[in-house]
């Protein structure tokens, strides 16, 4: 897949994500025209979620992905237990989660205002787009590892609960999952399980190119 293709897939979708309200619209048509020329396994649940009636309702928005959500829109929520306390949920497997995502955004020059948690989809979309463009900061690999590691092992325990629950939304985790089958693998991997994980997962940062700053 083009590079300006698949950014503009994982843009649009990011948008998506966003309250109806709060979409650009001109960005959204804007980004459909590249969307359309995605593959097909791409393209087809981007194009199904864009028709369905369910992601532009308000109130469905709001039952499904906010207030008290029935599919949390969290990557981390589908890796990891709930803490049973804030001592857990200080030191549990989440939390060192979030450090390491908020380490490589800042690595490819994406600042969080503090308004949405680092493994919030819309993020994780948008990081997936931005990193594509910045390669000198990508030598060791870290995007491909950020990818097949911190966002594919999700990608089954929300694909189910979409299904479940999530009406139209569900296109948005097939276009997800079809997207990182068009990512290049990453170049090593190493086992970490982390006790208080849901599963096993292949995980490894490679070090930080020190010559390159966010």
């Amino acid at each position: 897949m083009e590079t300006e293709t698949k950014k503009a897939c994982y843009r649009w979708l990011a948008e998506m994500f966003i309250y109806p309200d709060g979409r650009d619209a001109d960005r959204l048509a804007e980004l459909l025209v590249l969307v359309r020329q995605a593959p097909a396994d791409v393209s087809g649940p981007l194009l199904r979620l864009a028709d369905h009636p369910d992601v532009w309702d308000h109130d469905h928005f709001l039952k499904t992905l906010e207030m008290t959500p029935v599919c949390p829109p969290y990557v981390g929520h589908f890796l990891f237990d709930e803490p049973d306390n804030c001592q857990s949920a200080a030191t549990g497997g989440r939390n060192r989660y979030m450090i390491e995502v908020t380490g490589m955004y800042k690595h490819f020059g994406l600042g969080l205002d503090g308004t949405e948690m680092p493994d919030y989809i819309s993020v994780v979309l948008e990081f997936l787009a931005l990193s594509l463009d910045n390669p000198e900061r990508n030598k060791t690999g870290m995007r491909e590892v950020f990818a097949e590691s911190y966002v594919l092992p999700a990608i089954a325990p929300m694909m189910k609960s979409f299904e479940e629950k999530g009406g139209g939304w569900v296109n948005a985790i097939q276009a997800l999952e079809a997207l990182l089958a068009h990512e290049p693998p990453a170049p090593r991997k190493q086992l970490l399980t982390p006790p208080d994980t849901k599963r096993r997962l292949n995980v490894v940062v490679p070090p930080m190119n020190s010559e390159v700053r966010p």
